[in-house]
């Protein structure tokens, strides 16, 4: 499997943290979508540690599979400068707003 092309992003040393970037993109798949303060936790998350990340920087590539009715499935990948897949997450969230006070 090849390295994917797009632009670098900063240094990465906490991949448990790459998955809970995802949840910004299936913003529009909220149910009943309003201006108020929302979250995404998991409801799973799996995260596969492949390598040490050897290199400065790492290439991060998300993608949301699915969304529907407040659920959104993702996934993502960590890619080494040298084209090395350092780790593999997938995540099941629920958006949910936060309680007004």
């Amino acid at each position: 499997m090849g390295r994917p092309t797009g632009a670098r992003t900063s240094p990465t040393r906490s991949t448990g943290r790459v998955p809970d970037r995802q949840a910004g993109r299936s913003i529009r798949h909220l149910p009943e979508p309003r201006d108020e303060p929302w979250f995404a936790p998991s409801a799973d998350l799996t995260v596969h540690l492949f390598e040490p990340a050897r290199t400065g920087w790492l290439l991060a590539h998300d993608r949301a599979r699915w969304a529907d009715d407040g659920w959104a499935s993702a996934e993502a990948m960590l890619w080494s400068e040298d084209g090395t897949l350092v780790a593999y997450a997938t995540q099941m969230m629920l958006f949910t707003y936060l309680p007004q006070t």
